[in-house]
């Protein structure tokens, strides 16, 4: 909770009991809105993962200097410079035993950050304003120094990342703490990031044409630490023969939207089967091909689909299905889209433009879950349900997704779906 509880005193008198029988005696405590959202904490190995893979943008030194000499860091610069990284890094690099590091979060309606309980003794404070807007910016920037001497006196710490154009309107007083952070190479932070990751590297990795087309267009440094997972991802999930320029290739195009293309490959796919084979694999991505083909047999009992009366020995077997819609067994056998991220286009694509679909879809992941077959991993099950819910948060229905939850918590509800 936020709230705080004020007491308030109207006077001297009391109550007093003069009589026979029973007295009762009611006290009413109210709550006084907190003008600041909670803190949000941060965890010390986040911040280590960060500082393993950060390079030290221009002016970052300078940064440091203030922070130590000032107590204030303000962080100008472009977006996608890798201001709130550098925050993030400067406050971790004065971690100490006493005082938390936690991030401010004020709110856009009511903004006030002259709370003095904002602030512990020692703290390292974040306020990322990066994507503040002009109204938000307004009410906190009269803040500013209040803020400020809550830390100084609690010997705490603050970095602040000021949002776009956010230095033409600093109080003068303030702007001997801005400095002005100028973006790395990025071709250095994707190395770093790889170098970290375990991913190898040779002379022709600084050479890969695709690469550098990427690079060239100066993408926000968060686009290039998330192309360097990619790699990773694909690295992991690589098939025999595949090397660095082969993951590069792969990652590069799942950084494109992939919804055309999966508009595409369903329309295709004319057939019931086909497309419960699709939906399956995406629903159970990284799970066992059985599992995945008692997925989508399932899948079609539940739609009502008709079943079909062909010899089974005429039936295509698994791998050729399998290949139709571009997926197959990865290094441990385990079922795949040859596109990295492909599953998650396929899921969004089936539930926004399928909406008929989606109450079979749910009761399926409810009964699939429970069923006993082989393979499958109380891990599939768990990432199963998440698949589910990521659909219901990703469109903005949360009371959809409470409903389905409520319904699987029900006594006699399977209880793995839970």
């Amino acid at each position: 909770m936020s709230d705080t509880l004020n007491s308030q005193i109207l006077g001297a008198q009391g109550p007093v009991h003069g009589g026979n029988g029973d007295q009762y005696n009611y006290n009413y405590t109210y709550a006084s809105d907190s003008r600041v959202k909670n803190p949000r904490s941060i965890a010390e190995d986040q911040l280590l993962w960060l500082w393993r893979r950060f390079v030290p943008p221009e002016g970052f030194g300078e940064a440091r200097r203030t922070l130590e000499s000032h107590g204030t860091a303000l962080l100008d610069g472009p977006p996608g410079s890798g201001r709130t990284s550098a925050a993030r890094v400067l406050l971790h690099e004065l971690r100490r035993e006493a005082g938390s590091f936690h991030e401010l979060l004020p709110d856009e309606e009511d903004v006030s950050l002259r709370d003095p309980g904002l602030v512990g003794d020692g703290d390292r404070l974040l306020l990322d304003l990066s994507d503040a807007d002009e109204a938000l910016w307004v009410g906190v920037r009269q803040d500013l120094s209040s803020l400020r001497r809550n830390a100084l006196e609690r010997g705490a710490r603050l970095v602040v990342v000021l949002p776009r154009r956010g230095s033409r309107t600093l109080p003068e007083d303030l702007n001997q703490y801005r400095v002005q952070v100028v973006r790395p190479q990025e071709r250095d932070v994707l190395l770093r990031h790889l170098r970290m990751d375990g991913v190898p590297l040779d002379d022709d990795t600084r050479t890969l044409p695709v690469l550098s087309r990427f690079l060239r267009s100066e993408p926000p440094m968060r686009e290039v630490a998330g192309l360097a997972d990619l790699i990773r991802r694909a690295r992991d999930a690589a098939r025999a023969g595949e090397g660095f320029a082969d993951w590069c290739g792969r990652a590069l195009a799942a950084l494109d939207d992939q919804g055309p293309q999966v508009a595409k490959k369903v329309a295709g796919l004319g057939k019931g089967p086909q497309r419960a084979l699709l939906l399956s694999a995406a629903m159970l991505h990284g799970a066992h091909p059985d599992v995945v083909h008692c997925g989508a047999a399932s899948l079609l009992t539940e739609v009502d689909h008709p079943e079909s009366d062909r010899p089974l020995l005429e039936h295509p077997d698994l791998a050729a299905r399998l290949e139709e819609i571009s997926a197959g067994p990865d290094a441990n056998g385990l079922v795949r889209f040859d596109e990295l991220d492909h599953d998650t286009a396929v899921r969004a694509h089936f539930w926004d433009h399928m909406p008929d679909l989606r109450e079979p879809l749910c009761a399926w992941v409810g009964r699939l879950v429970d069923l006993e077959i082989p393979k499958f991993t109380q891990g599939d099950r768990d990432r199963l349900a998440e698949r589910l819910a990521e659909q219901y948060l990703r469109t903005g229905h949360p009371g959809g997704l409470a409903s389905f939850v409520e319904r699987w918590a029900a006594p006699g509800a399977a209880p793995r779906c839970l």
